[in-house]
């Protein structure tokens, strides 16, 4: 009912565009010498290490209170982390989690 009809896209720069203008989440890109580059991890490292060690913990926190004892099991606990640290660190371009504040 009612949808808007969005226009054809014509290039990477109107998606773009069009992306940030409509996503509440802003995606963004770096960018340097006209072209465009996605920030990673490794433009900010500490910031990398502090979400590893958090989404850890955080796995860790759910193993515990589901064992019958409340002990942890590390392979386990590390197990269970994956699919987030995965997730988290494969879509962190996308969202520009690690843009470095010069950027924008």
């Amino acid at each position: 009912f009612g949808a808007p009809i969005m226009p054809p896209i014509s290039n990477l720069s109107t998606v773009r565009h069009h992306i940030q203008e409509k996503n509440p989440f802003r995606l963004r890109m770096s960018e340097s010498n006209d072209s465009e580059s996605l920030s990673t991890p490794l433009d900010k490292p500490a910031l990398a290490v502090v979400d590893f060690i958090s989404l850890v913990v955080f796995a860790g926190v759910g193993k515990a209170s589901h064992a019958p004892d409340g002990s942890l099991d590390i392979a386990a606990v590390l197990t269970t982390a994956l699919p987030f640290l995965l997730a988290w660190f494969t879509t962190s371009p996308l969202t520009g989690v690690y843009v470095s504040d010069s950027d924008g």
